[in-house]
């Protein structure tokens, strides 16, 4: 048994980047990422709808309470709600329409969706704005009623009675502790002030503060219907893209090789580390459905992070599984020049022992060819951690001639070879011996057959991250 030889073996990075385009196209897949959002968004339309009827059926009890009033305030506090309503049902609107119009295409996941929320605020605080100059005509006519001397009593008292009723349907029909927490309590106290006031009779000073509470409570409702439209714009968008991007996931593992339509699996490729994220961001999107509820604006951006840190490693997943899968086509193509070359000098497979180690793909290619003399070769060709380099290892067995200048011959064709088709090889390592543990090629390349241990890959300089989980 004599000397290894050990040379590192690089694919052109110009070859690389031609296979990678045959195999898997970018713009493809960000193609099939804008599709899976699209897909999202209309599923998700129907929580819109869920929305809306959750809104109707708020606006009925705030009509029954405005009914139910006895001052100028129901006429005020009717145009009021009629005003939000109109404001809410023109944003719907008007978003809906936006979406249909969004045509950007998904190059970073994070911005695309940044975006799309930039123009839905825009779009509100447009429609925001003209709303609130007809508030301040409406708070105007309030002040002006407000002004008037006559049965300043009795108007006290129902002013009071009324807003006692307006605060009592914001406490029980909006979500005022989710977005304006502790704004009502304040309100409350004002109303416990113009209480005391009309008890003191003093009626002038009663209506002030029940028309700044009036105001207050006014403003509170806006608020509230601000942040909880907001709030939805934000669920949706992020969620809407978390779920399409959780789809693309999920149909990106499947690459599909043009050449001869076979379909690999990317976790089979990144030993794993695929089905890990997809499990993040199957997580995310399990936090977003379970907790919608209970999650702020705050949080959904910062969710929005962490998609753009699982899109770009997704990314970079798949790219490095389809180096690996290159680079595993070219280990079997190298075991075909050796083949051609040792074949030449009067070499020939043993017993058909060739193939990856264990049947797998991602492991060390192997080759065993004898002569008539008895002299063996085997020919290993491993992966590094490099997607674009192997590692070739050539050792000799049987050799009871002990030609130094026939191995070299050997070894300098196929290196010569290798170099001829494109591949660019680096310093070889000479040893002394070759490897005994590489010699049974049957049983290596046998599925479920013999592993090569660590310490052997080690000692051949092939022990890497891609081949220390096939080995023992």
């Amino acid at each position: 048994m004599s000397g290894v030889k050990r040379t590192p073996v690089e694919i052109l990075q110009d070859d690389m980047r031609s296979a990678k385009r045959d195999l898997q196209d970018l713009r493809q897949q960000r193609e099939q990422l804008q599709q899976e959002i699209a897909s999202a968004r209309r599923e998700s339309a129907a929580k819109v709808s869920q929305l809306q009827t959750q809104i109707e059926a708020r606006n009925k009890k705030h009509e029954a309470a405005v009914r139910s009033l006895k001052s100028e305030m129901r006429d005020m506090a009717t145009q009021h709600y009629e005003q939000m309503n109109q404001q809410r049902t023109q944003i719907m609107q008007e978003l809906q329409e936006l979406e249909n119009r969004t045509q950007a295409q998904v190059e970073n996941l994070r911005t695309w969706t940044k975006d799309r929320l930039a123009e839905q605020r825009n779009e509100y605080t447009r429609i925001s704005q003209n709303q609130q100059q007809q508030i301040n005509i409406l708070k105007r006519d309030i002040e002006n009623i407000n002004l008037r001397e006559e049965n300043r009593a009795q108007r006290a008292q129902e002013y009071l009675s009324d807003l006692e009723t307006l605060i009592q349907n914001t406490d029980q029909n909006l979500p005022h502790e989710r977005y304006a927490p502790g704004r009502l309590d304040r309100i409350k106290r004002q109303l416990i002030a113009a209480r005391q006031q009309l008890k003191e009779d003093v009626p002038a000073a009663t209506i002030a503060t029940v028309q700044a509470a009036h105001f207050d409570l006014m403003d509170l409702e806006e608020e509230i219907n601000r942040l909880e439209l907001e709030y939805e714009m934000t669920y949706r968008t992020v969620t809407d893209a978390v779920s399409g991007f959780l789809a693309a996931v999920r149909k990106n593992r499947h690459i599909e090789l043009n050449e001869n339509e076979v379909v690999q699996e990317a976790d089979y490729w990144t030993n794993g580390r695929y089905q890990i994220l997809e499990d993040k961001v199957a997580n995310l999107h399990r936090i977003l459905a379970q907790n919608k509820d209970r999650l702020t604006v705050e949080e959904l951006n910062e969710y929005l992070d962490q998609l753009e840190t699982l899109h770009q490693e997704q990314e970079k997943l798949l790219e490095e599984a389809v180096e690996r899968i290159i680079s595993s086509q070219i280990r079997a193509e190298m075991g075909d020049i050796v083949v051609e070359v040792l074949s030449q000098q009067g070499y020939r497979i043993k017993n058909q022992e060739c193939g990856y180690a264990d049947q797998d793909q991602r492991s060390p290619y192997m080759i065993k060819l004898h002569n008539k003399n008895g002299t063996e070769i085997v020919t290993v060709i491993s992966p590094d951690d490099n997607t674009y380099q192997n590692v070739i290892s050539i050792n000799t067995y049987n050799d009871d001639v002990n030609d130094d200048a026939a191995r070299r011959k050997r070894s300098n064709d196929i290196l010569a070879a290798l170099k001829e088709n494109g591949l660019k090889l680096g310093e070889t390592e000479c040893m002394e011996d070759s490897i005994a543990e590489f010699y049974d090629v049957e049983n290596l390349v046998k599925q479920g057959g013999k592993k090569i241990p660590k310490k052997v890959l080690q000692k051949a300089g092939m022990l890497n991250s891609q081949t220390e989980s096939k080995s023992i």
